[in-house]
């Protein structure tokens, strides 16, 4: 069923028996769409990685594909570069309590805690990965972007805390972002 039966010239997949294929970098992504009146779905596994994930949605015109893409790529990319993450001039003291979304009139940021160190990235973006920003620590609660992909290198960030000690208020550069989640 793995094996490539239709390629599509012209399309970023092609077909098996039953099963699209797409790849992701250099490995091969498995899965299938389906819908059915007012309900959408998209599923995908990397069989050598032993991973995969499935998308519901209860909207026939809902991004069933964007997100199982982008999620499968999200998690290559995260996988791919793990090590990055651990480099000890960007390792965080209690990296968790930095987690969130934070929001503003621009949109959403999301901040996350890899194997360490903290990743700033907007999440309405099809790809997330493909806007990751590595966080370097300065001080309690100050960082600087040190990886781009919008020309932000080098952008000031910083924390507010509430008083559990968990970020609240996230600003970069000048802009506030009020946490929602």
């Amino acid at each position: 069923m793995r094996r490539v039966q239709w390629v599509r010239d012209g399309y970023e997949s092609d077909w098996c028996l039953g099963l699209e294929t797409w790849k992701i970098g250099e490995r091969r992504i498995y899965g299938h769409v389906g819908s059915f009146q007012g309900y959408q779905s998209h599923f995908g596994f990397d069989p050598e990685r032993a991973l995969g994930i499935v998308v519901f949605i209860n909207a026939l015109d809902g991004p069933a594909s964007d997100l199982a893409r982008g999620a499968m790529q999200t998690i290559d990319h995260v996988i791919t570069h793990f090590e990055e993450f651990s480099s000890a001039e960007n390792q965080v003291e209690r990296a968790k309590r930095y987690e969130g979304r934070f929001t503003n009139i621009w949109g959403d940021t999301d901040i996350v805690a890899l194997n360490g160190s903290l990743v700033l990235y907007g999440p309405g973006m099809p790809t997330p990965s493909q806007n990751f920003h590595q966080l370097r620590p300065d001080t309690d609660g100050h960082f600087t972007l040190t990886s781009d992909s919008i020309g932000q290198l080098g952008e000031r960030v910083r924390f507010e805390f509430d008083d559990e000690g968990n970020a609240c208020r996230l600003w970069v550069g000048p802009n506030p972002n009020e946490k929602v989640i």
